[in-house]
């Protein structure tokens, strides 16, 4: 015969963090310029699964969504660099 199966009836000592990060913390976020250009990846990807008809258009969508994510980051480093000269 099989011995009974033994439960730990001691008090779990794990604790979870539940913290919340608050505004004066420096959270991590991705650089709009960055969502911008990868917003333009879906329609470019939904393109090759429609009609040859409708395809121009997606193809536009995508193709002036990154444009603006590039000028979004060109824009960005620019005013990064000319901050930067300002003060030294």
């Amino acid at each position: 015969m099989s011995s009974p199966l033994k439960l730990d009836r001691r008090p779990a000592t794990t604790e979870l963090d539940h913290s919340v990060a608050t505004p004066e913390q420096d959270v991590p976020d991705t650089e709009p310029w960055l969502r911008v250009s990868l917003a333009g990846f879906v329609p470019l990807v939904l393109a090759i699964y429609l009609p040859a008809a409708y395809r121009p258009i997606p193809f536009v969508a995508g193709g002036l969504l990154v444009t603006c994510g590039i000028v979004m980051l060109i824009r960005q480093e620019l005013r990064k660099s000319s901050s930067a000269r300002e003060q030294h």
